[in-house]
């Protein structure tokens, strides 16, 4: 009898794992927790991933083998190809580097969240239709756009009161870093049906009240409670504002409070990697989807110049904190030294090597604070050659999707597919721009998001090349 009840349960949960309906659907609910607590909670959007990663290697091992393949990406991609090259050029780099038994458990750390872009094709894969997954798609990027919102008005927030906030939310370089990837979906959120003079309006009120009440942050207790209070009123002006909206109206205005929050906190966070990629991206989708866009962010960077000192000093500091004793300045310097000494890598997480070369280095430097001269240094010439293609390959696929959308009607689900293709390779692009200054590949919560574009991208322009292969399939026919 016992036996009988476990095998029965076996097979149910064998056909549960298997369903490729309820793979599609629990699939879907992960993603959106993931988005939504991506910029929150550190431990609970890792456990999201972790959770879909495992339900999506059951599912797979339960398919049939001639079923199995219809849910991954084609192994002649170049997306899968460059990454598999990375994957095991930086592998190799665990062996011929310094330290073999620190580099392999952050080698197969870094390899289990390497296979989130391909879950994420699988989930999207195995929905019934295009239009249901754009509208997984854009669910995604609302509450990307909306745990991203949270996180900027406690950085806001935190910066009126002069100390921070609790709980505590990940740091200023972290939330920048996600700033970088997340700001250039706003565009995507509007869809194309933006009127920028006057959808530009209320972001720019929210910035410009956000910066006024952060300047000059803490300070005495009346001078802090007449802060809240212009806070809160303009908060009641908001709720008064959205009421009298329809509901399409509702949502656009969610998306220009949620942009004017998140340019807000990209000024107060006062970085400048960022600050530059954002800039970039903007002006780069500016002539793509709207020249007006451009104006907008040109006006907005040199009032944000003018008009705040923080921003004038910081910039101002670039050369000074360049050069600083045990800064960038210095860190390049060994790291180009490690590169010629090592030319194969030192190995995954072995940059700290440095201080070899210099023990005075502060201790807290474990990194070059450069994504390319850090994997250089651990990955070697061989391992940076492979992430620049990865890279490459995934904002060019986005490049060619959005190229290839232009040909359908504005209002269809490939047009809107092509929009966030588009935004979603700028993002990657402004990631890197950033990750000049920054290593940024090396920051779970930046790394992970990057991730899900990467798997949106590869969905997006498979997608589009399989559609433009049956074209040719049909004229070649005709």
């Amino acid at each position: 009898m016992n036996c009988l009840v476990g095998n029965s349960w076996i097979n149910q949960a064998t056909e549960y794992l298997s369903d490729r309906v309820k793979f599609a659907s629990n699939g879907q609910l992960l993603l959106r927790l993931y988005c939504l607590s991506a910029a929150i909670s550190i431990g609970l959007s890792q456990l999201l991933v972790i959770t879909l990663l495992l339900h999506w290697l059951s599912f797979l091992y339960f398919q049939p083998r001639c079923e199995r393949y219809r849910f991954l990406p084609a192994l002649s991609d170049m997306i899968v190809l460059s990454c598999l090259s990375w994957s095991a050029i930086s592998f190799g780099s665990v062996f011929w580097g310094v330290d073999s038994l620190h580099a392999l458990p952050e080698f197969f750390k870094t390899s289990v969240y390497l296979l989130f872009p391909f879950a994420v094709f699988s989930v999207l894969q195995a929905t019934d239709d295009t239009i249901t997954v754009r509208q997984q798609i854009r669910n995604c990027v609302m509450l990307l756009l909306l745990g991203q919102g949270v996180a900027s008005l406690h950085s806001i927030f935190s910066e009126i009161a002069g100390v921070e906030l609790r709980p505590g939310l990940p740091g200023a370089v972290t939330e920048s870093g996600q700033l970088v990837l997340v700001l250039p979906l706003i565009l995507s959120a509007f869809q194309e049906k933006a009127r920028p003079y006057r959808e530009l309006a209320v972001p720019a009120a929210i910035i410009v009240v956000s910066l006024a009440l952060s300047y000059g942050s803490g300070g005495s207790g009346i001078f802090l409670l007449l802060k809240l209070l212009i806070a809160s009123i303009f908060g009641f002006f908001l709720v008064f504002y959205m009421r009298s909206l329809t509901k399409t109206q509702r949502i656009v205005a969610i998306q220009q409070i949620l942009a004017g929050l998140l340019i807000a906190a990209l000024i107060i966070n006062l970085k400048r990697g960022p600050w530059l990629a954002v800039f970039v991206e903007f002006c780069l989708l500016s002539f793509l989807l709207s020249r007006r866009i451009f104006l907008a962010t040109v006006a907005m960077s040199l009032i944000a110049f003018v008009c705040l000192i923080p921003v004038q000093q910081r910039l101002f500091d670039s050369s000074s904190h360049f050069q600083i004793a045990g800064g960038r300045e210095t860190m390049w310097t060994l790291g180009a030294e490690l590169v010629q000494r090592y030319p194969l890598g030192l190995g995954p997480d072995n940059a700290s090597y440095m201080r070899e070369l210099d023990p005075n280095l502060p201790r807290l430097h474990r990194h070059m604070h450069n994504n390319f001269l850090n994997i250089a240094v651990e990955n070697g010439w061989l391992g940076l050659f492979a992430f620049c293609w990865w890279i490459y390959a995934c904002i060019a696929m986005g490049c060619r999707a959005w190229g290839e959308s232009r040909r359908a009607s504005r209002a269809s689900a490939e047009r809107s597919l092509g929009l966030y293709a588009i935004c979603l390779a700028t993002a990657l692009m402004g990631w890197q721009i950033a990750g000049v200054v920054e290593y940024n590949f090396g920051d779970g919560e930046i790394r992970l998001i990057a991730f899900l574009f990467m798997g949106f991208i590869l969905w997006i322009g498979t997608f589009f090349s399989g559609r433009h292969q049956r074209s040719e399939e049909l004229l070649s026919d005709n």
